[in-house]
């Protein structure tokens, strides 16, 4: 969508806008002293922006410094805001966007324009978005300066902040188990809950599913990473059976597991499979002491098995007079040697 090339005054409140011309003597008298200063500013600087349109065709204001401030419109107004002013928000309830959903977003903007204002709130010389990160992300990759915002009212605290921001999202993006992981994690390292228990309390879930959820949002960055752009990845229990493969496992066999996955999705029980194998102990064979011997023309062995307290002898090949003469013989051992008495030969 091309942008639209038009040229914007902003005024103070209760100030009426006069395009391309100085503001009367009748209106200067009606303001403030610092309203007058802004007012004469304003007239003087104003110069063409390229600014995108209003999706609703509604009047847009400029967030736009001026003598004594900022200027900033009241609640419920749409406003350009340079990027440079906006700020995402830390209790974000949408944590993960994959690297897909990014170049969408780009594609859209480049394509369609900013259909929809962002929602945010004024903190200082700044507006912290309730919506439209994404968008903001996409919009600095484009090399745009601006984006429309609609301003609203400020949190309570920062639950509050959370929540609104998931409630603002609940038309867009939905949320991942993974988005709220990382989110859950955000609001208990900034200890605005106490523990588990409060947070799984407040957000009306059991405790054992909370955490699940936190075992989960101790994943390592990369694993975040690629499980993003893995969306068959993405449900609670496959991640949280990723959490504890790369619990059992590491880093780098958990890495090869997801490389996989991306070919071939693995559910739970393989998941949980792989992890339970690789975590078996290696049976390995009895190790022997071996000793060859020959009698009477045939190769025999002798195998000593320590950690079993085991001897083995193996000969072939003996002629059957042979045979009779070696078994007496082992018997004969057997009668002369005290610690093998009471043994038979059979």
């Amino acid at each position: 969508m091309a942008l639209k090339r038009r040229k914007e005054v902003i005024v103070p409140p209760l100030a009426k806008p006069v395009l391309g011309s100085r503001p009367s003597e009748a209106t200067l008298r009606s303001l403030d002293e610092s309203a007058k200063i802004a007012a004469a500013q304003i007239a003087d600087d104003t110069v063409d922006r390229i600014v995108p349109p209003s999706a609703s065709g509604a009047p847009v204001s400029t967030w736009k410094p001026a003598a004594g401030g900022w200027i900033v419109g009241e609640v419920g107004a749409s406003m350009t805001v340079p990027l440079a002013n906006l700020r995402e928000n830390r209790f974000n309830s949408r944590q993960v966007v994959s690297q897909k959903d990014h170049q969408e977003m780009m594609k859209l903007l480049e394509k369609e324009g900013q259909l929809e204002d962002c929602a945010g709130y004024r903190e200082g010389s700044t507006i912290t978005l309730y919506s439209g990160h994404r968008r903001l992300r996409a919009a600095r990759d484009l090399g745009w300066t601006e984006l429309r915002v609609k301003l609203v009212e400020p949190p309570a605290d920062e639950m509050d902040a959370f929540v609104l921001c998931d409630r603002y999202n609940v038309g867009h993006k939905p949320q991942s188990d993974l988005d709220r992981a990382l989110s859950y994690r955000k609001l208990l390292e900034a200890k605005v809950v106490s523990g588990p228990q409060e947070l799984a309390k407040r957000q009306g879930l059991n405790e054992t599913l909370v955490s699940k959820l936190l075992g989960i949002a101790k994943l390592p960055e990369q694993i975040v990473t690629a499980v993003a752009d893995t969306p068959s990845m993405m449900s609670l229990n496959v991640l949280y059976q990723v959490y504890r493969f790369h619990e059992d496992r590491g880093l780098p066999e958990t890495m090869t597991l997801l490389a996989n996955c991306a070919d071939e999705p693995l559910s739970v029980r393989e998941i949980e499979g792989r992890r339970k194998l690789a975590m078996a102990p290696v049976r390995s064979k009895p190790r022997s002491q071996r000793q060859t011997f020959a009698f009477a023309g045939a190769k025999g062995e002798l195998k000593r098995f320590d950690l079993e307290g085991r001897l083995d002898l193996h000969i072939k090949g003996l002629s059957e007079a042979s045979l009779v003469e070696l078994e007496d013989k082992i018997a004969r051992l057997v009668d002369a040697t005290p610690e093998l008495s009471g043994i038979k030969v059979t």
